[in-house]
């Protein structure tokens, strides 16, 4: 992990803005600043927009070259992490990069400084940096503070305090340039929520560069990843950013164990999707060839056409490459968790509920939907909702066989349809339809003592059709439910003779699953077969 480095040469001084992560950018920013001294010899000074690894890292393991003389220049407060090695600050735990103390020669707009206002100068080794620190109300109640170093002749940095992202984040005006560090990605998921951010700074951070795109001559924004873009696109990422900002408040906090929990937590997830899509995948596939023999050719293309398998083997493949990585220590827990959410991002776009609805059941999907959705809102910081109630559990428990019984067309459908579309979606329905009870006898023995229990019914039914489903894909030709009142537990209990284990490989993924849903799993074999047993808090 990496930044973009940008380099601003002057007549009396060369400034490196951000050096990055990896050897081979250090290697490169070595040979242009050795150009550029060999034109003209001028002190160098390396600045960082914030202190996070992946913008420095390569101050740390690089050493004995062309910039071991240059001077160091990082915000306050991003001097004080340094200085004192904290890992936490600088994500160096988060990004699995050696921390070193490294001595900052140059303290931006420390808070003596920023407090006094004027001209100060710092006697460096060979040559002296004189500087202005002023403070502007461009707001009722909001000060910009900027610090400006001259470069020679009229050229000069403007350095502003923008902290949010990072309690000591800065935007270094260059020209029309302005390089704004990683304001654009701080409200980004993974990233919101890390140590130092803040949500009021940020918003604050947010009004005073856009004050600055509106008020000084600046052309384009550079930023610490990604291309720059012009000023104009900027100003309106920016407020689209403020509109939104409100959203991003009781963040968690990300961590490592934040990121190692979440990377699990996204293994888990990408499994089950990748099972759920080759159903999808496999049913279609099912539905357009009996379509083609029917000679209904274009609407079995259409089908077919609603899900490309190839797109998913490429997204599924991707990822267990970075899991595999993980695994091996090439890849850091914090890379799946992103690698997860450009996955769940994808997985969200070919998970069109309107269009595949029109073949597939409705149910399948909005359980796949769910799942998306739910690792979107861990990933942005955010706890997946939860809807909790005391509900019947016989009557939920029933409810739920009742919808895996349940016939979703009508046998006189295709028969009586009055239009073209109405007998296509006829057939589609019936062609679709798998009767999974057809081959299997389900019992159900409720306690009629049994008191409601503490639920969120949605997630439950959920996981509790899902649970049945792989009973009856691990050849159980019987299954007994049982509902029971046990101590201050409600207890729902699933048993049956498989021909293989139905929820091992899975058993981390339901267990998330059913402590939204507010319950806990146990699953135990014996000679009667594999048992799987789930607690609910009980009303009174």
């Amino acid at each position: 992990m990496s930044s973009n480095t940008y380099i601003i040469s002057g007549q009396e001084q060369i400034a490196i803005v951000d050096p990055g992560g990896v050897e081979e950018q250090i290697g490169h920013i070595e040979m242009v600043v050795a150009d550029l001294q060999d034109e003209m010899r001028r002190p160098v000074t390396v600045y960082l927009t914030h202190v996070h690894m992946d913008h420095w890292a390569q101050l740390v393991t690089k050493t004995h070259g062309i910039l071991d003389d240059a001077a160091l220049a990082v915000q306050d407060s991003g001097a004080q992490a340094i200085e004192n090695q904290d890992s936490a600050f600088t994500l160096s735990n988060l990004l699995g990069r050696p921390l070193a103390k490294i001595p900052v020669q140059v303290r931006l707009l420390s808070p003596s400084e920023v407090a006094q206002g004027g001209e100060f100068q710092t006697n460096l080794d060979g040559w002296t940096c004189n500087y202005a620190v002023r403070s502007l109300e461009i707001a009722p109640g909001l000060m910009l503070h900027s610090q400006t170093i001259p470069l020679g002749k009229d050229d000069h940095l403007e350095i502003f305090h923008t902290p949010g992202h990072s309690p000591d984040s800065i935007c270094i005006k260059a020209g029309s340039l302005l390089m704004v560090g990683d304001l654009f990605f701080a409200p980004n998921p993974g990233i919101a929520g890390a140590c130092g951010w803040n949500h009021g700074d940020l918003v604050e951070s947010i009004q005073k560069v856009i004050w600055m795109l509106e008020n000084r001559k600046i052309d384009m924004c550079c930023s610490g990843h990604g291309r720059p873009i012009d000023a104009w696109t900027a100003r309106k990422t920016l407020e689209a950013m403020l509109n939104d900002s409100a959203a991003l408040r009781n963040l968690e906090s990300i961590t490592p164990e934040w990121a190692k929990r979440t990377a699990a937590y996204a293994t888990d997830l990408m499994t089950e999707m990748e099972r759920i899509s080759n159903i999808i995948a496999w049913r279609l596939a099912y539905i357009a060839h009996v379509l083609g023999e029917l000679e209904e050719e274009s609407e079995a293309e259409l089908t077919e056409s609603l899900m490309d398998p190839r797109q998913l083997d490429a997204l599924f493949n991707d990822f267990r490459f970075c899991s595999q990585a993980l695994r091996e220590g090439r890849k850091l827990d914090i890379e799946l968790v992103h690698k997860a959410g450009q996955s769940v991002g994808r997985l969200e776009k070919l998970f069109e509920m309107k269009r595949l609805a029109t073949a597939m059941d409705r149910s399948i999907l909005e359980r796949a939907v769910r799942l998306i959705n739910d690792y979107s809102m861990t990933y942005r910081g955010f706890r997946p909702p939860y809807y909790v109630s005391y509900e019947d559990i016989n009557g939920v428990v029933l409810e739920a066989v009742g919808r895996l019984r349940q016939n979703p067309y009508d046998d006189d459908a295709i028969i009586m349809a009055e239009s073209d579309e109405e007998y296509i979606a006829a057939l589609k329905t019936r062609i679709a339809h798998i009767d999974l009870l057809e081959n299997v006898r389900l019992e159900v023995v409720t306690d009629p003592k049994t008191p409601f229990a503490r639920m969120d019914k949605e997630r439950f039914t959920d996981a509790l059709l899902d649970i049945f489903e792989r009973f009856i894909g691990s050849g159980a030709k019987e299954i007994e439910v049982t509902t029971s009142l046990d101590g201050d537990w409600v207890l729902v209990a699933i048993k049956g003779h498989c021909t293989s284990d139905p929820i091992s490989r899975s058993q981390r993924f339901f267990e998330r699953s059913l402590a939204l849903s507010g319950g806990l799993l146990q699953v135990s074999e014996s000679d009667d077969g594999y048992l799987v047993e789930i607690e609910l808090s009980a009303l009174g």
